[in-house]
């Protein structure tokens, strides 16, 4: 992943951390976000930084938070999907 303007990078390597991007129109907004898993090692419980996140953002927006639970992706699934999102081809479409 390549760091853009305002993502969060780490400070000992360069390493881009996180991002995000928003399309609005008159009917919403669309904000997507990513985390790059491998930038930020020393993370143990991803569960537990996305039950943070959501908290927080909770509370900063005044609003109850509801939670689901996903499906799990089977290892093929996964394979199949880091590849094509960690592709030069994706990454580098604009």
């Amino acid at each position: 992943m390549r760091a853009e303007r305002n993502d969060l990078v780490r400070a000992d390597n360069g390493m881009k951390i996180a991002g995000a991007a928003q399309k609005r129109n008159r009917c919403g907004m669309l904000f997507q976000g990513s985390v790059s898993r491998t930038a930020a090692p020393e993370v143990k419980d991803w569960d537990a930084v996305g039950a943070r996140f959501a908290e927080e953002l909770g509370r900063a927006l005044a609003i109850p938070v509801e939670t689901w639970t996903k499906a799990a992706w089977s290892a093929a699934a996964l394979e199949v999907e880091t590849a094509r999102y960690a592709s030069k081809e994706w990454n580098e479409e604009r």
